[in-house]
């Protein structure tokens, strides 16, 4: 961006449009977004990206994203007050003046990602980038990156150990409680306890299992949860480590790992989730190894693939991606493709490892391993949530339309009368609850013709089920879940979970202070909630795409698998489901902070004209 003095006409014109956007956002989103104050963030930003003459690569890469973000703040307005798009399709008034708050959205939040990157662009500068280090470099200032490493570790463990005291011996999500159940052979949401069940990874269930009994073995099940949050504190903070350890190697300074360890100590999502006895945490230092190895593969250019222990410990970690989340097999055979097309080079040896792992995992271990050790498959019914809620939806909204016929298809599935009752907009678990534990695949067959046929004739009822269940993602909803402050008691085979210190007061304070008092001041209130996480990875791709071209993000294509699975989640701006998203973006900022000339050609253009 080169800045040019603005002449009194572009002045005017920024002042006109800044006037009519506040008056258009205004007219849909009310004071929220209206007023004297909205007019002047107008004219603030629209004179910056006047004055910054971005080059047309930023102003095209702004728009689009100005444009998503604005038409899932529309949206997301209207599902959060009405549970549909009645605020935008009511009528043709109500689409004029949604479309017109959209044009002015979009302008405004385009010139916004414009003073973003700028400042962006001015942190990386500051940050003191250098050149990236050879092995030979590496190995005379091994003494400099270990010390920084261990201490941006300790920054990131020390982080935790408040909210680690204030809970003692730690937290959990209730899916956590029915795994120690199961382990322990007693009756739970997804079993009668005689045999163990794929519904959550299995391999979780045991590891959970055993840090209760090695608790039982020192006298009480809470030492075993408390063993529990040292390791997962530990273990998240040396994969942070390892991320900025690959950070560190390709170039970005001390002072930049350093902020970067800071800020993910003083974040209280990090440092509440850090001792979580969770899958979706559990997962996260493999992830977190994942990030480190991509960058150290894209900072290679793929050479670190012609490594066999870059290789084995790529495979190793893959697998252990799958055996602690199993929708990240899901989001790996999403990537392995672009990764194939990225690193030319390596293609057989990263084919080999990518389908080997997903394969091994999939064939050998799901398909062969669990069914020989009498695990139970999970249900299907978690893979039809969407669906449920659509024809949840359809029966509540369109119940006369439904033939008998269908009817009958659809309660072979789920029970009808409490689908309609319970329905949640929000949530699919009150309808995916009453599915048939016993359905055969024909039954199900049955069931997805008749969910076709329905669809088929009303399709809009379908689309306001699936956007209910998406748009806080992307939308500042007040039911986002940022943190998980529970510990879930399974209270058998002598397990009984209770915090050491009773300080419930100071809890219920910390809750009530995140979500009703840190979300509303501004600047800090976005960063409680879910959809912060969304736009910052969407942000952060822009700009990789902005230094170094499309093929920058295509090492990243796990993420956005990730972000791909969200849309067909359970549960609307669940954080849980982001978590890998949450934990890489750290690793990423990181890593758009350095400068990539060669595949930037606007950078090179700036360069010549400074």
């Amino acid at each position: 961006m080169t800045k040019k003095p603005l002449r009194a006409r572009e002045i005017a014109l920024c002042f006109a449009a800044a006037v009519a956007s506040s008056v258009c956002l205004e007219a849909y989103f009310g004071m929220l977004f209206g007023g004297t104050a909205a007019m002047i963030a107008c004219f603030f930003l629209y004179t910056h990206a006047c004055l910054s003459r971005p080059m047309r690569s930023e102003v095209v890469g702004s728009l689009i994203l100005g444009g998503l973000f604005s038409a899932m703040r529309v949206l997301g307005y209207s599902y959060e007050n009405i549970d549909s798009y009645g605020l935008v399709m009511k009528n043709m008034g109500t689409l004029t003046t949604a479309a017109l708050s959209f044009l002015a959205l979009t302008l405004t939040a385009g010139s916004a990602v414009l003073l973003l990157i700028n400042l962006f662009e001015r942190i990386s500068a500051s940050s003191a980038t250098r050149p990236m280090l050879g092995a030979a470099e590496r190995y005379i200032r091994r003494g400099e990156r270990r010390k920084t490493l261990l201490l941006c570790a300790a920054m990131i463990f020390a982080g935790a150990i408040p909210y680690l005291i204030l809970y003692a011996p730690g937290l959990n999500i209730f899916d956590t409680h029915d795994q120690i159940l199961q382990f322990f052979g007693y009756p739970s949401y997804i079993g009668d306890g005689s045999v163990l069940t794929d519904h959550h990874p299995v391999f979780l269930t045991v590891v959970y299992g055993l840090f209760m009994k090695m608790g039982l073995l020192l006298g009480n099940a809470n030492l075993g949860q408390l063993l529990y949050s040292f390791v997962s504190m530990a273990a998240l903070a040396a994969g942070f480590a390892c991320v900025l350890g690959a950070l560190y190697d390709a170039g970005l300074s001390r002072r930049a790992l350093l902020g970067i360890a800071a800020l993910i100590a003083v974040y209280p999502v990090f440092g509440l989730y850090a001792f979580n006895m969770c899958k979706d945490v559990s997962v996260e230092p493999f992830v977190l190894f994942y990030t480190a190895q991509l960058i150290r593969l894209e900072t290679s250019r793929g050479e670190a693939a012609k490594r066999p222990l870059f290789l084995a410990g790529l495979f190793a970690n893959m697998l252990l991606m799958m055996l602690t989340r199993k929708p990240s097999m899901y989001a790996l055979a999403f990537a392995a493709p672009f990764l194939l097309i990225r690193y030319k080079g390596v293609r057989i040896r990263l084919a080999a490892v990518m389908i080997g792992a997903v394969a091994l995992f999939h064939v050998g271990y799901t398909g062969v391993l669990l069914p020989a050790a009498g695990v139970v498959p999970g249900e299907t019914r978690e893979m039809l949530s969407i669906p449920f809620q659509m024809t949840a939806r359809y029966l509540r909204t369109y119940e006369g339309d439904v033939t008998p016929e269908e009817l009958a298809d659809i309660s072979r599935v789920i029970d009808v009368e409490h689908a309609k009752a319970h329905y949640d907009p929000r949530l699919s678990d009150p309808v995916k609850d009453t599915t048939n534990p016993d359905m055969t695949g024909e039954d199900l067959k049955a069931y997805l013709g008749a969910f076709v046929k329905m669809g088929l004739r009303h399709p809009g009822v379908y689309l306001d089920a699936w956007l209910n269940m998406i748009y806080g993602y992307f939308y500042p909803s007040e039911s986002n879940t940022i943190v998980c402050l529970t510990l879930n008691n399974p209270n058998q085979g002598g397990v009984n979970l209770t915090h050491t210190f009773d300080w419930d007061e100071a809890r219920l304070w910390l809750h009530d202070f995140i979500y009703f008092r840190l979300r509303r001041i501004p600047a800090v209130g976005p960063l409680f909630y879910v959809d912060t996480v969304t736009w910052a990875f969407l942000f952060v791709l822009l700009v990789l795409i902005l230094r170094r071209g499309v093929g920058g993000v295509l090492p990243l294509m796990f993420f956005f698998g990730t972000l791909g699975i969200c849309m067909l989640s359970p549960k609307s701006g669940e954080i849980r489901y982001l978590m890998p998203i949450l934990y890489a973006l750290p690793g990423m900022i990181g890593w758009a902070m350095i400068p990539h000339i060669k595949t930037a050609p606007h950078l090179k253009e700036r360069k010549e004209q400074a």
